[in-house]
């Protein structure tokens, strides 16, 4: 007996259905595995550098991907693979012209630029016209004008960070050269006024801007409007004054965060009544707000460190707000709740984070913390007060490792009243949600009881080595 069996015909992938992946356009699949690149760490050469494994799926994944390999390239001092590997990147984007279209992402941290590297940057960029984000932490002076001049030709240009070693760029540069209409984002660490529109670091506090210098940043900024809609300002080298005439370059600006004021040589006049007048500027447009630390000046015996937070119940956009916690328990839960009435305000954010090198105490949410919670949200869920909000975020890391080493038996695990503000926060319909902790509650149990046990075996050491040199000392007296 004879049979025929036909096989069903394979099909093309583009057949396959819509669920395929290869039937993407090549631009969205990019951005799909731009996402995933070679595993890389800062101190060691990365596995798989000249052989990612995503390539070797097919020719059709390696030709996409090999694309995302040159959307970033970095220029910076240390780690030596790094440097070799940039090196090499450029070199092969010197020799293929068609490659540089891929570059959208530019970085640069060095701390001392020389004349060449400053020319071989700035050369390198002038190529990379499809460049949309220019990154520079860098030592500002005279010797980085041509990597200035090369960014302010970028026809493309999105997004804009400039930060510094000892101090920031300089105002006078910022308005002057890169007013573009393409520009969105700009992002400002260590800003200062400085005395004319060259790359040189601004002015040290000590020697504050002349007037003149101040009228001419604004007369900057009223002429060369730009429709950027993100500012991100951190430690400024410069008075509320200057960053107020900085922010009203943009026209209507929807994100702003200002932070790391306490670092400031200007903290004292970052008060709280200055903070507010900066962020009313944009009153009417912004929808995101992120404000870091405000300082305030103690008095002898005054009890409150921090300053309160500003108001924003006249905001009418504002959708979405980050604070500092410690600026947000300074207040009372009734004038917060008063505060943070805005219209269409749904989400807060509150954070523990210093700020600088130290991490929050593990002390800093403690019992008072969930009685202001409750309070807080029983004035929110008030009907005068007037407040939309629906949920609250609770960044909350303390070094649980270090806050180990200082704990007794009396000590409970940190995130524990993270957990009771939660459940309260629930019963009046508002959604509290936590950073993932540190440790769970049985890690830190472990933690506490082996330093428990270390310091009893520390002290009986102590004892063990008294008792000796009692001893030798008693022997000692009955030889003589």
């Amino acid at each position: 007996m004879l049979s025929i069996v036909r096989f069903p015909r394979r099909r093309n992938p583009e057949h396959r259905g819509t669920c395929f992946i290869s039937i993407l356009p090549d631009e969205v699949l990019g951005e799909i595995l731009a996402y995933l690149p070679p595993r890389t760490d800062l101190y060691s050469e990365p596995e798989y550098e000249d052989c990612p494994p995503i390539s070797l799926v097919c020719k059709h994944w390696e030709r996409v991907y090999d694309a995302t390999l040159y959307r970033r390239i970095r220029f910076v001092e240390y780690p030596a693979w790094q440097t070799r590997r940039t090196s090499k990147v450029v070199k092969i984007l010197q020799q293929q012209a068609d490659l540089r279209k891929h570059v959208r992402d530019v970085s640069v941290e060095i701390w001392h630029p020389s004349e060449a590297t400053c020319r071989t940057i700035a050369n390198f960029i002038e190529s990379c016209q499809a460049t949309r984000t220019v990154s520079l932490h860098l030592g500002w002076s005279a010797t980085v004008w041509p990597i200035i001049e090369a960014i302010e030709m970028l026809p493309r240009l999105e997004s804009l960070r400039l930060s510094g070693y000892d101090s920031g760029p300089s105002l006078q540069m910022i308005l002057g050269r890169f007013n573009k209409q393409t520009l969105k984002v700009v992002e400002l660490f260590r800003y200062g006024l400085g005395r004319n529109d060259s790359p040189r670091a601004p002015w040290h506090p000590v020697e504050p801007p002349s007037q003149d210098a101040i009228d001419t940043c604004s007369l900057l900024a009223r002429s060369h409007a730009t429709a950027m809609t993100s500012v991100d300002l951190r430690d400024p080298s410069t008075s509320p004054q200057c960053t107020e005439t900085f922010l009203r370059w943009p026209l209507t600006l929807v994100r702003l965060s200002l932070s790391q004021l306490t670092h400031s040589a200007y903290w004292s006049q970052y008060t709280l009544d200055a903070v507010e007048t900066i962020l009313s500027i944009h009153r009417e447009s912004l929808q995101h707000i992120m404000v870091g630390i405000i300082p305030r000046k103690c008095t002898e015996g005054d009890p409150y460190r921090w300053s309160g937070i500003p108001n924003f119940s006249k905001f009418r956009r504002l959708r979405e707000l980050h604070l500092s916690a410690y600026n947000l328990l300074a207040e009372k839960p009734s004038e917060a709740a008063v505060k943070l009435a805005a219209p269409v305000l749904r989400q807060l954010a509150m954070t523990f984070c210093t700020e600088d090198q130290h991490s929050e105490s593990s002390l800093d949410f403690r019992e008072d913390e969930v009685l202001w919670m409750a309070d807080f949200a029983s004035q929110i869920s008030n009907a005068e007060t007037k407040s939309n909000l629906e949920g609250v975020f609770v960044d909350f890391n303390p070094d649980w490792e270090t806050s180990s080493l200082y704990s007794n038996k009396h000590m409970p695990w940190p995130w524990e009243h993270v957990e009771e503000a939660k459940q309260k926060l629930s019963q009046w319909n508002i959604n509290m949600t936590h950073s993932k902790p540190g440790c769970t509650r049985d890690e830190w149990d472990q933690r506490v009881m082996e330093n428990r046990r270390a310091e009893e075996a520390r002290i009986g050491l102590l004892r063990i080595d008294r008792c000796l040199e009692s001893r030798e000392s008693i022997g000692a007296a009955e030889d003589v």
